[in-house]
């Protein structure tokens, strides 16, 4: 027998549900629950917006989706133009990345003065956001890679040698990201 897909159309009002089957279409072996405020099922349930955006009520306020103790994937980009907060973590209204070529030069050995940086464009940073920094040719660990937001727009990605020989990176990308 060819798996046949399941067409619903469903009109609710009140706590009345409509469910209208297309051709050939059967519930044999499913159940479906329909509430005012719910659709549940005693098996996987797929809510299928091929083609088009699937909309989740204007009044919405979340969307769970398992529970705590499963793995949810999503196979393609996420987005929002709010926020995501992970577990009980704090909001996260804005993420970014951006890349330059860098060559350090040479850095001299571990003092105050065995620090270089340079300034990367980083759109919608601000004072006070996180970031995080990178070099691709940082690979030993006496090289220390930090970024700091200096202003608006701006990172700077600075390498700190904290090793008892001066030390002289090749050129490499450094990848500079705020969190806001």
């Amino acid at each position: 027998m060819k798996n046949k897909k399941l067409f619903l159309r469903i009109a609710v009002s009140s706590v009345t549900a409509v469910v209208t089957l297309a051709a050939g279409a059967s519930l044999a072996g499913a159940a479906l629950t329909f509430t005012a405020t719910n659709v549940s099922s005693d098996g996987a349930l797929t809510v299928d917006g091929t083609g088009a955006a699937m909309t989740i009520g204007p009044n919405a306020t979340a969307i769970t989706i398992g529970s705590s103790s499963l793995n949810v994937l999503f196979p393609g980009n996420v987005s929002t133009t709010g926020s995501v907060a992970i577990g009980d973590g704090t909001a996260i209204s804005k993420y970014s990345c951006a890349t330059a070529t860098w060559n350090p030069g040479s850095v001299a050995t571990s003092t105050l003065a065995a620090v270089t940086s340079t300034n990367v464009a980083l759109t919608g940073a601000v004072l006070g956001d996180l970031c995080l920094g990178s070099l691709t040719s940082a690979t030993t660990s006496d090289a220390q890679v930090q970024c700091n937001i200096t202003g608006t727009a701006t990172a700077t990605i600075s390498l700190t040698n904290v090793g008892a020989a001066a030390l002289d990176l090749a050129t490499g990308t450094a990848k500079v990201c705020y969190i806001h």
